[in-house]
């Protein structure tokens, strides 16, 4: 999902003529799915401000024509962030893909997974020492 959405802003920031490998990452902010602050980097190589980057760039992905199929919303914010909501469809379609694929699409090769079952035993009284185990796992 982070890649497909990475892709997206790289093509708009290079259609605004700004060269940079952005990042999305997920944010702590509340109504916000992901955040790019790749701003602050391309304000000192460009010298403009960060949200005046982030205005040109927000337009270009506003203007795209299979915009509602990957994005709610996309706004910058002061200073110089990118918020992204990502659209119900595109969320539902990145779950689909995973669910179609062998395994979850997750590879287990050449990896160790350790299991620890923390199983109180049934003719003793449970206590909140029996928790630990069940929380850390």
């Amino acid at each position: 999902m982070n890649k497909r959405l990475e892709e997206i802003l790289n093509n708009a920031f290079k259609m605004k003529g700004y060269e940079v490998e952005s990042k999305v990452i997920k944010s702590k902010e509340e109504n916000v799915d992901f955040q790019c602050d790749d701003l602050f980097k391309l304000a000192k190589e460009y010298h403009k401000a960060p949200f005046i980057i982030g205005d040109e760039v927000v337009d270009e992905v506003r203007n795209l024509n299979n915009f509602s199929d990957y994005f709610k919303s996309v706004e910058c914010v002061k200073p110089g962030f990118i918020n992204i909501c990502v659209s119900d469809n595109f969320i539902n379609g990145y779950l689909k893909k995973i669910m179609d694929a062998e395994k979850f699409g997750i590879s287990l090769d050449d990896k160790t997974i350790i299991l620890d079952y923390g199983g109180p035993n049934v003719a003793k009284p449970l206590h909140v020492g029996h928790l630990r185990t069940a929380v850390i796992g």
